[in-house]
């Protein structure tokens, strides 16, 4: 990657994910049987890591966005659809969410 260590010889640190990715907004099927990924490994050098002040409470709470997003683009779209479909008619009774 181009990136020149300053202790080539340091030992690796073994890096593991941090959390279970999966969509935040729906309910997981009652039937489905969630089954275990492996864990994938990443080995960096210590000295590419950076320490991140920040709680981890906020930090899992941004693994909501990616969710977040899709719903609201989703309703955005909805929108646009009912108002097409409704063609200028002032009477439109179906919600965005149907």
């Amino acid at each position: 990657h181009g990136i020149l260590l300053h202790y080539p010889g340091q030992h690796m640190l073994r890096l593991k994910q941090s959390h279970n990715p999966h969509n935040l907004l729906s309910k997981p099927k009652k039937d489905c049987v969630a089954t275990e990924k492996p864990r994938a490994h990443v080995y960096m050098p210590p000295e590419l890591l950076v320490p991140v002040e920040v709680p981890i409470g906020v930090l899992k709470s941004f693994y909501l966005l990616p969710s977040l997003m899709h719903r609201l683009e989703s309703l955005m779209l909805a929108i646009q659809l009912r108002e097409e479909i409704s063609c200028g008619l002032d009477n439109c009774s179906r919600s965005s969410s149907l």
